[in-house]
């Protein structure tokens, strides 16, 4: 996660996604991130996503005890009053939503065995490009770049999508295929693009 004054910033956290190692180390630098750890899969060479995740929690704990900044442990409760609590108290801060996991579930790959709490808001965005998704570009797209118009009509970056299906996520290279072809030539968010 990259902190700002602001709160959290994800849109600065996915730039510093870049093929060429020297942007990397450059955006590193310019914009420092943290790690927040919120599971943990193996500890000491063994494989522990068997375990129940109260156990990988534990483990998790003792495992990072002491750690200093910039890396984290996440928060965790029982208390269903006290995540509702976070879930307002940090919505302003760039978290949109607490996770929720079954303390007796093990670690599941490739599916989602928890469930995300968040404010529900609705808005119509402009699909303003995308990104391929990293287990086949040119297959399957890994999230869709989403933009609004600014009072003065230019067109803004304000987030991302990447909840979908894998059918879906390969229906999505499809459909916009006839408006790749140039597609920055003229487009508004050419700059951030790039």
């Amino acid at each position: 996660m990259i902190v700002t004054p602001y709160g959290l910033d994800f849109d600065a956290l996915q730039m510093r996604l870049h093929p060429a190692a020297a942007r990397v180390a450059k955006l590193a630098t310019e914009t420092p991130s943290s790690f927040v750890a919120f599971d943990l899969l193996a500890v000491d060479g063994q494989d522990i996503r068997a375990l129940p995740q109260a156990e990988r929690r534990r483990r998790l704990e003792v495992s990072l005890a002491g750690v200093k900044p910039p890396v984290h442990v996440t928060p965790m409760t029982r208390d269903v009053a006290l995540a509702a609590e976070w879930l307002d108290r940090f919505e302003g801060a760039g978290l949109d939503g607490v996770i929720a996991k079954r303390e007796s579930g093990p670690y599941v790959p490739g599916k989602r065995a928890m469930i995300k709490v968040k404010h529900a808001r609705t808005a119509d965005c402009v699909v303003a490009g995308f990104r391929w998704h990293t287990r086949g570009p040119h297959e399957f797209v890994g999230s869709l770049l989403l933009g609004l118009y600014d009072v003065a009509g230019r067109l803004q970056h304000v987030g991302v999508t990447s909840a979908f299906t894998m059918a879906m996520r390969r229906r999505l290279v499809r459909e916009p295929e006839p408006l790749r072809h140039d597609a920055l030539a003229n487009h508004p968010l050419r700059e951030w693009v790039e």
